[in-house]
C-alpha cells in the first residue's frame, strides 16, 4: 500500500493538459488571412488543429523576415532561398529541404516525431504532405500548398 494514489489520467484529460501547456490558440484561416469568429468571438482550436496551424505557419514563415521570429529560429531558409529556381526539383535540394523541415519539426513541443515527408513540385506551386505522430499518439497528415 502506498500513500501516493495512483491516478490513471484518462485521454481527455491528457488533452486538457496539452491544452494548458500550449495555453490559447486561436483558428486561424491561411486562405483569407484572418482568423476564424463564431458569434463575434474568435475560435479556440484544439490540439490537433493547433499542431496542424503551427505545421502550416512555419512553412509559410521565412527565416528573420518578421521582427517578431527575428531570434527565434521560427521558419524556412532553403525552402525560400530557393523559390523560383529549377533547382529545387533536384534530389539534393528536395533532400536539404526535406532535412529543414524535420529539422524545424523536431523543435516543436507537440509533434513527437515526423513519419513522412512527400513533396510534390509542379510548375508555379509546391505541395508538401507531412505524416506526424503528435505527442499524446495520434497520427496527423497535414497538406500545405505553397
Amino acid at each position: 500500500m502506498s500513500i501516493f494514489p495512483k491516478v490513471n489520467i484518462s485521454t481527455a484529460n491528457k488533452e486538457e493538459v496539452l491544452q494548458q501547456k500550449m495555453g490559447r490558440i486561436f483558428l486561424f484561416d491561411f486562405k483569407t488571412g484572418q482568423l476564424i469568429f463564431k458569434d463575434g468571438k474568435p475560435v479556440k482550436a484544439n490540439y490537433k488543429q493547433a499542431a496542424l496551424q503551427w505545421i502550416e505557419l512555419l512553412l509559410r514563415t521565412e527565416l528573420n523576415k518578421y521582427e517578431v521570429y527575428k531570434e527565434t529560429n521560427f521558419g524556412m531558409l532553403d525552402l525560400y532561398n530557393l523559390r523560383g529556381h529549377n533547382l529545387i526539383s533536384s534530389d539534393y535540394l528536395q533532400a536539404e529541404i526535406k532535412r529543414e523541415i524535420t529539422e524545424k519539426l523536431e523543435s516543436c513541443k507537440l509533434i513527437k516525431r515526423l513519419e513522412k515527408i512527400l513533396l510534390n513540385f509542379t510548375k508555379n506551386k509546391l505541395v508538401i504532405k507531412l505524416t506526424v505522430i503528435l505527442e499524446h499518439g495520434e497520427l496527423m497528415v497535414n497538406e500545405v500548398e505553397l
